[in-house]
């Protein structure tokens, strides 16, 4: 009874993992220096920010983020260690519905990271 509790144990925690992994594309552009900021591990620690701060959280601050069509007022909370910021943004798209993509159209200007609504 105690092994088939920790293989279902087991099995739901690898799940959760992989479901906070992102697809290879997700903000993937062909800038190397976006691309190697972007897998850094770090921490998260957000506790009820409004989205339109994002930015000005570590390890945000760094990043140009725009927002298309969201309410920025609207609050988020993210805890986690040592994840990606890949990964850290793929996690508050899933958690609270949104599109997160890279701004790839403005050209000789470094890339944004652009949050909509899903």
């Amino acid at each position: 009874m105690r092994l088939h509790l920790w293989s279902i144990l087991l099995a739901t925690t690898l799940a959760a993992c992989a479901g906070s992994r992102p697809p290879a594309s997700f903000l993937h552009a062909d800038s190397s220096d976006w691309n190697t900021d972007l897998n850094v591990v770090v921490d998260i620690n957000l506790r009820n920010i409004p989205l339109g701060d994002l930015g000005k959280y570590a390890p945000f601050q760094q990043m140009n983020v725009v927002f298309s069509g969201v309410d920025t007022s609207y609050r988020i909370t993210l805890e986690v260690k040592q994840v990606t910021r890949r990964q850290a943004l793929w996690m508050i798209a899933r958690q609270y519905g949104l599109s997160i993509n890279v701004d790839r159209s403005a050209a000789g200007h470094p890339l944004s990271v652009v949050i909509s609504n899903s």
